[in-house]
């Protein structure tokens, strides 16, 4: 069988969604299916053009295409398109946030939402989402939608990998965050929590931000100028290798995760894997994904205590040792490669059959 899968988004770089459609594609090849991947290569540059572009692709473009090559179905891997007649459509909606928060949005990405996620549900013959907490959300918008949760996979910690311990990194303990500069993210609230953290505990933290540009950037520009006039203790690293964020991962003192929500938080995932302790704001499918209670409410200033009194909490040996004991735990019963792969090859199965 033949699957089309909508790829537009790999147009904007290396993103969250974009790693998600190279996972679908590499699974759905490995457990035999052809792939047929569209992208479109470059995004128009304004955004009247982004805006429409997007529109014809998912909702025009990439239908058509698939009926030509004879497609079984049609895979659209962020958030929006539609199938053809006779050709289902699977949908893969990472999270309802832009409808949620919508002030934390560009104007122009709430217009498309707003006008493009709901027809795509209700075309959909099933909804992919990656937690219960995005499957909940889904379901209170469009009752009735058929959704599969089938969480992103991440290798488990490698057994008798040989990682610095705590007394190693303290040598040069740095502080690490994996996001965009978007303003759910709150960058600068990691920003401030390790200002903070360096003043109480007098231990000279570093913080890297491996930062794609957001709609915040500006935002967290001033927090870094605030917090670190003369550039001493905040390294900001853009386009990095996935190398390079392996080793990361793997000397870092602890991932910060200052989210307002999240429909996954692969980043978190992946520094579990490498047995890196996870301060997070337990919020969205945060606490899901790497245990915990959630949190209610949306304060931010609960939230930068929330962060800071973790990160404070594991700046002792012990503590930190029970920390990446808990995040290798979680990494332990995350979804694997094989069982994602086995997942979405049963699942075009029987939506294209």
């Amino acid at each position: 069988m033949i699957v089309v899968l909508n790829d537009f988004i790999g147009a904007r770089g290396v993103s969250g969604s974009s790693i998600g459609a190279t996972q679908v594609a590499r699974a759905l090849a490995d457990g035999g299916t052809d792939v047929y991947r569209m992208t479109i290569g470059r995004e128009p540059k304004s955004r009247v053009g982004r805006l429409a572009g997007m529109l014809r692709w998912d909702f025009v473009h990439t239908p058509r295409t698939a009926s030509k090559v004879d497609a079984s179905c049609i895979v659209h891997c962020a958030n929006t398109g539609l199938g053809a007649r006779h050709l289902p459509s699977i949908v893969i909606m990472h999270d309802t946030m832009v409808l949620d928060h919508p002030a934390l949005f560009d104007r122009g990405y709430n217009v498309y939402a707003r006008m493009a996620f709901g027809i795509s549900v209700r075309a959909a013959r099933v909804v992919v989402t990656p937690s219960e907490h995005s499957e909940n959300r889904i379901l209170a918008r469009w009752p009735g939608t058929s959704v599969v949760v089938i969480p992103w996979p991440t290798q488990p910690i490698r057994p008798n990998a040989n990682l610095p311990g705590y007394e190693e990194r303290m040598r040069k303990p740095t502080v690490l965050a994996v996001a965009s500069t978007d303003r759910h993210k709150r960058l600068d609230i990691a920003v401030n929590t390790v200002s903070t953290a360096r003043r109480i505990s007098g231990i000279d933290f570093g913080l890297t931000l491996v930062a794609r540009p957001g709609n915040a950037e500006s935002a967290v520009q001033r927090a870094i100028g605030r917090a670190d006039p003369e550039h001493e203790w905040i390294e900001v690293v853009r386009g990095i290798s996935s190398r390079h964020l392996s080793d990361l991962y793997d000397n870092a003192f602890c991932l910060i995760v200052a989210s307002l929500d999240e429909g996954f938080c692969l980043p978190a995932l992946e520094a579990a894997s490498h047995g890196l302790p996870v301060v997070h704001t337990a919020r969205g499918a945060l606490a899901e994904v790497m245990g915990g209670d959630p949190a209610s409410g949306c304060d931010y200033a609960a939230d930068e205590a929330r962060l800071l009194e973790s990160m404070i909490s594991i700046c002792d040996g012990p503590a930190w040792e029970s920390s990446r004991a808990r995040s290798i735990e979680r990494a332990g019963v995350s979804t694997g490669p094989e069982q994602f792969r086995d997942r979405w090859r049963l699942l075009v199965k029987e939506v294209g059959s």
